[in-house]
């Protein structure tokens, strides 16, 4: 009992140190922003791979949302996992990317699967491992991750990273803090997010803004939307980036905790880039507020 005691609190510190850390990081990155960095990154690329959810990651209730802010895990009951797989349409008649997570408090661990093709039109894939460290509640949580990947090719590059994260929730309001450091060459992103429900839980608006190393303020990528719970078991969301891509998202919720749904993703132009689908447990009120 009392060696279970002390590892809760260590894993507490742990988290709470991640916390802060992801706090300073954001405000360091949006406030000492400045103008250069060019080429290629090895940092998850928030701007795309956020479209997952059609939501912000510190007011989401998906198992999903602790690739990019690990502190969202926290604010769910008991965890959960979470199974997903997409189609891109450039690639339509090659195999699918996925993606598989398991979270089960206070560790997670995620590996996913990039589908690529090299120069000589080659089929090669990329796989991702993520294991992270949450704790929490629905009212604050933090988490810190540690990311690494195989590549059999060099057609994309994903380097070691580790990813700080903290999620704040109010009564109708909520907030999510995050950073990513690439542990292999000088690199990193700060995100925040927020989410509001002016008129019950049942609506909630969100948006999130990410800074990568060397832009400056100009060249900050943000997203707004909004979800709604019409009825219990359906959710609709539809969010809108400031480049012009735009996404919605269906889910159904089939039994209990379990809910099914699917995404579809759109260019500036109306062009359809893209649609995903996922499977995922996880614990979430849409009676209650934050």
């Amino acid at each position: 009992m009392h060696r279970s005691k002390v590892s809760e609190r260590t894993v507490r510190t742990v988290v709470q140190v991640a916390a802060v850390a992801a706090v300073v990081c954001v405000v360091l990155g949006f406030f000492l922003a400045t103008a250069g960095a060019e080429g290629r990154r090895g940092l998850l690329n928030y701007r795309e791979e956020v479209g997952l959810l059609v939501d912000a990651p510190g007011a989401s209730a998906s198992v999903a949302a602790g690739l990019f802010n690990p502190g969202a895990l926290g604010t769910l009951q008991g965890g959960g996992y979470f199974l997903g797989w997409s189609d891109r349409t450039a690639l339509r008649d090659e195999p699918k990317d996925w993606l598989a997570i398991l979270a089960r408090r206070p560790l997670s661990f995620s590996m996913q699967r990039f589908q690529l093709v090299d120069a000589d039109g080659n089929q090669k894939h990329l796989d991702e491992y993520t294991v992270g460290l949450y704790s929490g509640n629905r009212a604050h949580s933090g988490g810190i991750s540690y990311s690494w990947s195989r590549c059999n090719c060099s057609a994309m590059e994903r380097h070691r990273r580790l990813t700080l994260g903290h999620v704040s929730r109010w009564r109708w309001l909520s907030m999510g803090l995050s950073g990513a450091f690439d542990l292999e060459r000088q690199d990193n992103y700060a995100q925040a997010d927020i989410g509001i429900r002016p008129i019950g839980p049942r609506v909630t608006f969100f948006a999130d803004a990410v800074i990568r190393y060397g832009e400056s303020r100009e060249d900050v990528t943000a997203g707004y939307g909004i979800e709604a719970r019409p009825v219990q078991g359906l959710t609709l969301a539809g969010k809108l980036r400031n480049d012009g891509d735009y996404s919605l998202r269906l889910e159904l919720g089939l039994s209990g905790k379990l809910r099914a749904g699917g995404r579809v993703h759109f260019n500036k132009d109306g062009d359809h880039i893209g649609t995903s689908y996922a499977l995922e447990e996880a614990a979430y009120r849409c009676d209650a507020a934050y």
